[in-house]
């Protein structure tokens, strides 16, 4: 884009404008990957199969929440009965305060005086989504931490998806007062 400045003059003084440009043909929507089709052709080396593409989900190409509600996950047993719980970061806005709270895996936990709660269905340590939209977990290392949760405010759910603790800004909950992110796993 090329942007120029102009100083008024007076019109006796004024050359005659030349005709504008027509405008730019609609740039091609993006790719479906932002790394493009081959992503050898930067440099860069694919993910395993089934990894999730960091930058994708940034760039809005992957809706972890969107597809939580469609996909199933599957716990492998090398993650069965491995971990027992999450602990996530609670800020209440309002009073500029976080706080650390753990959840039960299958349990629930209530802040913002009794009309929010926060319900962990999963949490996988190593998360992958295979191209069936199952999500799992490749190992039991604690590489691409994720947690699969509900959110309910008053009775109504307002948020169900995943979050990451690697990277808590992609599709994180979001509420006017209360913040909330994944920090880890809790081993058994």
């Amino acid at each position: 884009m090329l942007l120029t400045a102009a100083a008024c003059t007076p019109k006796s003084e004024q050359a005659a404008a030349p005709a504008p440009e027509p405008p730019a043909a609609p740039a091609a929507p993006a790719p479906a990957n932002p790394h493009g089709a081959d992503p050898h052709a930067l440099g860069g080396t694919p993910l395993p199969a089934g990894h999730v593409d960091e930058m994708a989900m940034a760039h809005g190409a992957v809706d972890v929440s969107a597809a939580a509600k469609k996909g199933k996950t599957v716990v492998p047993p090398e993650v069965a009965g491995r971990w027992k719980a999450a602990t996530f970061i609670l800020v209440d806005r309002g009073g500029s305060q976080a706080t650390e709270i753990q959840v039960p895996l299958e349990g629930e936990y209530t802040f913002g005086d009794g009309h929010l709660k926060l319900f962990l269905h999963h949490f996988l340590p190593d998360l992958k989504i295979n191209d069936d939209n199952v999500y799992t977990s490749v190992s039991n290392n604690p590489d691409n931490p994720a947690a699969h949760v509900t959110i309910y405010e008053d009775g109504k759910e307002v948020f169900e998806g995943w979050l990451f603790s690697e990277f808590p800004g992609i599709h994180p909950f979001q509420h006017p007062r209360y913040g909330v992110t994944l920090k880890a796993g809790v081993p058994s």
